[in-house]
């Protein structure tokens, strides 16, 4: 696995997260 690859993962899942808990 290629770190900049997780690291884009992560970038997206925290702003899914975020984009939700702003929803909310």
């Amino acid at each position: 696995m290629n770190f900049q690859n997780i690291n884009k993962w992560s970038t997206r899942w925290l702003f899914s997260t975020n984009h939700k808990d702003i929803g909310t």
